[in-house]
């Protein structure tokens, strides 16, 4: 699992930035700074931050595995 190609993307995508993605998912931005930079997080994590931008965890995950993306 790529995190920060999922975010990345999925923040292109809607058309924020992290700290709003943070925001949203109920995380702050030093938080989701630190998953990216860690490069993993806990299911939990995983599934607020896939809620907070608008896909499923499979979806979210996806953005990042996908090299057409």
């Amino acid at each position: 699992m790529n995190i920060k190609r999922s975010v990345a993307i999925a923040c292109a995508i809607k058309g924020i930035n992290q700290t709003e993605a943070a925001q949203s998912s109920g995380l702050s931005q030093p938080q989701l700074s630190a998953i990216i930079s860690k490069g993993s997080c806990t299911t939990p994590i995983l599934e607020k931050l896939a809620k907070g931008v608008g896909y499923t965890v499979s979806e979210f995950v996806a953005l990042g595995e996908n090299e057409a993306a």
